[in-house]
């Protein structure tokens, strides 16, 4: 890096929904996210217009995008729980979401139109 080179934080407003791997919701079970890993509550976000391996701070708690809505949703974050309670009564919220850049990213300049795993079941009040 360059002497005067430095990094603004990426920050989003978006909305923030919360997701399961039950059938109804993504049409399997396996927990397999459209990056190809299992799906980890903590970890794992969808999202359709970041790519794929981007890390996202939410409320001071760092996520990846593993996943995708598959609708191309723009300025929306799914966020995967293991309980289905947790999901509903997380709802919909929204939240200034920092955008941490991946250096090594191999999408990050391409278009993030995605047919992902996870159908876009997002529970809200």
């Amino acid at each position: 890096k360059h002497l005067f080179e430095f990094v603004i934080p990426m920050l989003l407003i978006v909305t923030c929904t919360a997701y399961t791997a039950s059938f109804d919701e993504c049409g399997k079970t396996d927990g397999i996210t459209a990056s190809g890993i299992k799906a980890v509550q903590g970890r794992t976000v969808a999202a359709d217009d970041l790519p794929l391996g981007t890390k996202v701070i939410i409320d001071g708690h760092t996520y990846t995008v593993d996943d995708r809505f598959g609708g191309g949703y723009k300025n929306r974050i799914d966020i995967y729980m293991d309980s289905k309670t947790d999901a509903v009564r997380f709802g919909r919220q929204i939240k200034v979401v920092q955008v941490i850049k991946e250096e090594n990213n191999a999408e990050s300049n391409t278009h993030f139109l995605h047919s992902g795993v996870h159908g876009g079941t997002s529970y809200s009040l």
